[in-house]
């Protein structure tokens, strides 16, 4: 976890720009008070960019732009931070509510204590998953929290920490037209700064997340571009093979994994893709080369693994006899011999025990 993010510059000039927006709606009555709500949302919305933005690991936050400020966009975003921001009051109000007495000032206790120790892991959530019913979940809350363990209690200190920091700052500028502007510049920076530690701690445990930095995902999406491009390519085979140009399809498939340098995954991909057409024989026949490589490249156990995957949809499927002779031999080495005796009746080059 890295506090350092709550002083990034784009949260301290945003914390600005929304202090002062803010600041001024309050002096403009009633219309002020509609134009502060739906600017409050905004600033919800965009604590979640910022959350967002840190979890991924970027160094520069990119500034406020209409799809990270925009209220109704993801409204879930900004129903999920108002709620959070209002139960404190709720509890806060619970006594006057269910009645005076001990018995109110501990539901209220308990309540307040609650809603501030899940508030982290709850917007961890949010931001993580954009679903709502799970960020409110306790079942969720709690992953989130295990997940964190130690360093959850790191967090708490330090959302406590920038709390207080702003809280204190605020009330030594409640007097004067210009010190109620700073006062509102460091309640929003300090609401930001809570969502900048929740998304830095996400950012810690990435993996136990399966969140993807900046860098994993450039590489995510342009492997997922090239599988566009590939399917593309499939397509257009398979619209070959329905037609009865199997000669054609074959050949684009071909084309395909020999543009890609003949590679082990190309294969792979291809066949995954083949086995979802109307016909598993045409997948059936790219497995034939597709065994033959992974045997070149010695992937003995991936090759097992495929001739007995391709045998579970047809019984008569069986690659070159040289290939079989070599996985026959290698099932025997690893006390497979009844798989050994199998490939061995099929290829009359293996080896005999």
């Amino acid at each position: 976890m890295d506090p350092k993010r709550t002083l990034n510059s784009t949260v301290l000039v945003v914390a600005v720009v929304y202090g002062v927006v803010l600041r001024l709606a309050t002096l403009a009555g009633f219309f002020g008070f509609l134009l502060r709500f739906m600017i409050t949302l905004s600033l919800f919305r965009y604590a979640y960019h910022v959350l967002h933005e840190v979890a991924h690991g970027r160094k520069h936050l990119t500034p406020p732009d209409i799809e990270s400020t925009n209220p109704v966009g993801e409204f879930s975003l900004a129903i999920h931070g108002a709620l959070f921001t209002a139960a404190p009051v709720m509890f806060f109000l619970m006594p006057r509510i269910i009645g005076e007495g001990a018995g109110a000032e501990l539901i209220r206790l308990v309540g307040l204590l609650g809603v501030l120790v899940a508030f982290p892991a709850s917007i961890a959530t949010m931001g993580m998953t954009r679903n709502l019913a799970a960020a409110i979940n306790p079942v969720s809350i709690w992953a989130v929290i295990n997940v964190l363990r130690e360093r959850y209690l790191a967090l708490l200190v330090w959302c406590a920490a920038v709390v207080l920091v702003a809280a204190f700052a605020s009330t030594q500028f409640e007097r004067g037209f210009v010190a109620r502007f700073i006062g509102e510049i460091v309640w929003v920076w300090g609401f930001l700064a809570l969502f900048a530690l929740v998304g830095s701690a996400i950012r810690a445990h990435s993996a136990d997340f399966g969140f993807l930095g900046v860098d994993e995902l450039r590489e995510q999406h342009v492997v997922d571009d090239l599988h566009r491009d590939w399917q593309r390519t499939l397509d257009r085979a398979y619209a070959s093979i329905r037609s009865g140009f199997l000669t054609e399809g074959y050949g684009t498939i071909k084309q395909l994994i020999a543009t890609e340098g003949d590679r082990l995954d190309v294969y792979q991909w291809v066949f995954n893709k083949m086995l979802e057409w109307q016909s598993k024989q045409h997948a059936l026949e790219l497995a034939q080369q597709f065994v033959v490589r992974l045997v070149e490249e010695r992937k003995y156990g991936a090759a097992l693994a495929l001739v007995d995957q391709c045998r579970k949809l047809s019984s008569g499927f069986s690659p070159a006899p040289d290939t079989l002779a070599a996985l026959s031999a290698y099932a025997r080495t690893i006390g497979r011999p009844r798989l050994a005796d199998e490939l061995a009746a099929v290829s009359p080059r293996a080896p005999r025990p």
